[in-house]
């Protein structure tokens, strides 16, 4: 067996916060990568977060393969997490909804704009997918 490879990378940000409301600024995150042979792609484990000076004092921040990324306007945030997700209709886009018409009419036309196709529904989940992963969502709970 193949001896794993490690990247440590730091990522330093306008801020950083977290789910209790916890914000700090300026920020700076400590992420390890991992690669194992015959595994599939990279494994990232958060280190340390935090002030600039707190992640400095952690052991890995100063390894000599530290690769370092700025974002002097983000805020570092935790993967978000989608509860309740239909990427089965991620095709039909947003549908605005007219409350002088109701509900049954809104849902109406969802229901008429549903995939019925099994090639088709994929890919509106593949869509569905590749959508929440560019946004930063890191986990979705599908109806189907």
């Amino acid at each position: 067996m193949m001896t794993p490879v490690s990247i440590p990378v730091r990522i330093n940000a306008l801020a950083a916060a977290d789910g209790t409301g916890r914000l700090v600024a300026p920020a700076s995150m400590l992420v390890e990568l991992r690669a194992v042979p015959d595994a599939d792609g990279w494994h990232p484990r958060l280190l340390a977060v935090g002030r600039p000076a707190e992640v400095s004092a952690h052991p890995a921040a100063s390894a000599a393969s530290l690769i370092t990324v700025d974002r002097p306007r983000s805020v570092l945030i935790p993967g978000l997490v989608n509860a309740h997700t239909h990427l089965d209709l991620t095709h039909l886009g947003p549908q605005p909804h007219d409350p002088a018409a109701g509900f049954v009419s809104w849902i109406e036309r969802i229901r008429t704009g549903r995939r019925t196709d099994p090639a088709e529904i994929a890919a509106s989940v593949d869509q569905g997918l590749a959508l929440a992963a560019a946004s930063g969502t890191v986990a979705v709970g599908d109806i189907a």
